[in-house]
């Protein structure tokens, strides 16, 4: 949550650290307030580590399974197909066959077996021979008929499992955290890191606590507390050199270095993780099981090459659906609707819980993708802040066969004929029982600060916050500006402000909206900052997430050049409008095109959002807008109100009138003369035609390199005059220079300008 300016004083106890204001400041908000707290949280080690035994049932299973290892019983090991239920498969076999257990593992097939503990599976287990035990790790809290159906033919049974109870209670030994109070919420792996920790001791559970870290942290559990020393232990065990054979080829094989700058969350989530759970969405996950496991590097070689060739699948099967799932969007009702559900029969199972994560990010509301199965829907939730998606689906739970998760995540199976009373009672759920504020999704940072005073040292004090995660995001920090001097990165759509010799702010994407951020209108930018080493260089990396324009009040030129654009043929604004009931929070976006009405707008609806060209969201927010770029979408929108019309209709008539009235810019355009416009087509003529177009930032700074001296706001009119009269074309990103006769006063761009400001 932010933080209000006066916490960067406010370091209360703090002192002795030495810690930047900052940086104290992030950590007293987070409730690490004292110096043993905050040291605990910066520096947490394997002596922070609880007990197992405060776990319920985990000295009873103890006992059972070395019971089951000196008789020398067969140990099955049930898993999962995502990376929790691997990774904690990995650790159990791995440990029992260390411990001198006979220890084998299943790991079901999302396909053929579904999620958790079945019947089938049992099935097929039991066909090959009862094994002596049986203990499921990440799964099989709410299969109470399952686990009676395995001990009637004389099968020990243990349950681990950190999700959400439902209903009955499987009658066997069981270890889960959330049938406990006030207890640590761990993953799956994590809930038998601790068991085997029981079975032997800590330093021995410690020598798995990278594959637990991985597991941690791909399971989006809280990342403070037991969940933080593992996720840090483990993270220290993936950078080091002495690395598991298995980890090192699937390095290897995603080209995942660590001789720069040691692995982090972030190479987790978005390299690690992904493809280890690659194989259990498109084929079969035993094959990360056995990379986890194996030793022979041949084999393991083959493997990650195929994870990684699976991953690359699963990246466009993942785009895919998201396509499919916007186009689907275009007929959904986003104005009234609190969660998208969408179906297709044909999608991967394996992939739209991914799809479903990237929508609810987009589109800030949960998401439920659902794919047939036969006569069932097979669906994956996710959620956001503040909606526990586990809650609603236990409120709709009437028109459900089965379902499990947590507040985050979820996965489910429907009925094909009750889909549709699904979809409605999960939306009536969260209408009536979440506030419209859950679904802002406002810009949240930790501290104010001057990116001034951001250097190397702060950049490694930041390193002591990872792991980030639940509970533990990055620190976002926010800083005031007038005008950043961004400058473009070679050829492309990333700018760079370069803000000292030890900082840089990065701004990936940001190209199209150079022209707002060097602007001279009062912004925040929002923006985290990582330690960065490049060819043994360190630097402080900054990296732009967001901005607010604090006062929309763009200059007079600016305001100038966009009402001109309008004047174009194929930038004129299209007056077409919806029609529907907007909502409290979604449906209404009203335009202006002149700045007078925009400040009229923004005093009739207050509580809107205010955009200045772009929308910030596809996500349709009620929203006032001014000057909105050619080709913004609104289609979201069920009533789009225009204003400023009239201006529109009088500069199309034949008479051509002025749109707007005599001096409206209060503007003086200096040296706007045939000479100048010449002097303009020459240079783009003999410099630029048959070039790539890279916008007008780029085609100004051009012509200034070539030390012409006109001002941007007469290049730009240049510009835009000889677009109307054909002389200036973009056509696939190539600019095209025309050369035939034009007359100046066909232009009504120019015919305009003498009567909206001054030409001298």
């Amino acid at each position: 949550m932010a933080i209000e300016d006066k916490k960067c004083n406010v370091i209360s106890g703090l002192e002795p650290l030495g810690l930047p204001a900052e940086i104290a400041a992030i950590l007293h908000a987070r409730g690490y307030d004292t110096p043993e707290k905050a040291d605990r949280f910066l520096h947490p080690s394997a002596d922070h580590l609880f007990s197992p035994f405060i776990l319920n049932g985990i000295a009873e299973a103890v006992q059972i399974i070395r019971r089951h290892i000196d008789k020398g019983s067969r140990i099955l090991i049930f898993g999962d197909y995502d990376c929790d239920g691997i990774g904690a498969a990995a650790i159990l076999f791995l440990a029992l066959k260390e411990l001198g257990g006979n220890p084998e593992a299943f790991i079901p097939s999302r396909l053929e077996d579904g999620y958790g503990l079945s019947m089938s599976s049992l099935n097929r287990i039991i066909a090959g021979g009862p094994p002596g035990l049986i203990i499921t790790v990440d799964c099989g809290i709410s299969t109470p008929d399952e686990v009676a159906y395995a001990k009637s033919f004389g099968i020990d049974f243990i349950v681990t499992d950190h999700h959400e109870p439902q209903g009955a209670l499987p009658d066997c030994t069981l270890v889960n955290p959330k049938l406990q109070k006030n207890m640590s919420e761990l993953c799956g792996a994590g809930v038998v890191l601790k068991l085997v920790e029981a079975l032997a001791d800590r330093e021995f559970a410690l020598q798995y606590v990278d594959l637990c870290a991985i597991s941690t942290i791909a399971d989006l559990v809280p990342l403070t507390g037991e969940n933080r020393v593992i996720a840090r232990l483990g993270l220290n065990a993936l950078s080091s050199r002495n690395r598991r054979p298995g980890i090192n080829a699937l390095f290897k094989a995603a080209r995942i270095r660590t001789d720069e700058k040691p692995i982090d969350s972030g190479d987790i989530a978005y390299k690690i993780a992904p493809r280890l759970n690659a194989s259990g969405r498109l084929s079969h996950a035993r094959k990360s099981f056995q990379l986890l496991v194996e030793k022979d590097p041949t084999q393991l070689m083959l493997i990650a090459e195929e994870l990684e060739a699976e991953n690359k699948r699963r990246q466009e099967l993942c785009q895919q659906t998201i396509d499919d799932a916007v186009r689907k969007l275009k007929d959904y009702d986003l104005i009234h609707k609190r969660a998208i559900i969408l179906e297709k029969e044909d999608w991967e199972g394996g992939i739209i819980g991914i799809a479903a994560s990237k929508l609810a990010q987009d589109y800030y509301r949960p998401a439920i993708l659902f794919t047939r199965r036969g006569d069932v829907f097979k669906g994956s939730c996710r959620s956001i802040p503040g909606i526990n998606i586990h809650e609603v689906l236990s409120g709709c739970k009437e028109h459900i066969l089965q379902y499990g998760g947590h507040s985050m995540a979820a996965g489910l199976t429907i009925q094909a004929e009750k889909l549709e009373a699904f979809k409605e009672a999960v939306c009536n759920y969260i209408a009536r029982n979440y506030e419209d504020s859950v679904f802002y999704g406002d810009i949240r940072y930790d501290v104010e600060v001057d990116i001034r005073k951001i250097d190397i040292r702060f950049s490694r004090y930041l390193e002591y916050f990872e792991p980030y995660g639940n509970d533990n995001p990055e620190p976002t920090f926010m800083y005031r500006a007038g005008s950043v001097p961004f400058r473009r990165i070679g050829n492309n759509n990333h700018i760079k402000y370069s803000v000292s010799k030890e900082c840089d702010l990065l701004a990936f994407n940001y190209y199209n909206r150079m022209e707002i951020l060097t602007s001279e209108m009062q912004k925040s930018l929002f923006f985290t900052v990582e330690h960065d080493v490049f060819r043994n260089k360190e630097s402080a990396k900054c990296c732009l997430r967001n901005y607010v324009l604090e006062e929309i009040a763009p200059r007079k030129e600016a305001l100038l050049i966009d009402y001109l654009r309008t004047l174009l043929p194929d930038t004129k604004p299209h007056f077409d409008s919806h029609c529907g009931e907007p909502s409290s929070l979604y449906g209404h976006l009203a335009v202006a095109y002149c700045y007078n009405t925009f400040l009229k707008l923004c005093e009739t609806y207050p509580s809107y959002k205010r955009a200045y060209r772009y929308l910030d969201s596809v996500n349709p927010y009620n929203t006032v807008i001014l000057s909105p770029v050619c080709g913004t979408d609104m289609s979201n929108f069920c009533r789009i109100e225009y204003h400023d019309k009239h201006y529109f209709e009088a500069a199309a008539a034949e008479d051509g009138l002025p749109c707007m009235k005599q001096g409206y810019f209060d503007l003086e355009v200096k040296g706007l003369d045939v000479a100048c416009l010449k002097e303009i087509y020459v240079f783009l003529l003999t410099t630029r035609n048959g070039t790539k177009y890279f916008g007008p930032e780029d085609l100004y700074a051009s012509f200034l390199a070539k030390e012409y001296k006109r001002e941007r706001c007469v290049f730009d009119i240049a510009c835009l005059i000889f677009r109307e009269l054909d002389l200036l074309n973009v056509e696939n990103g190539i600019i095209i220079i025309k050369n035939h006769k034009v007359e100046l006063q066909d232009s009504r761009i120019y015919r305009s300008l003498r009567s909206l400001c001054r030409l001298s």
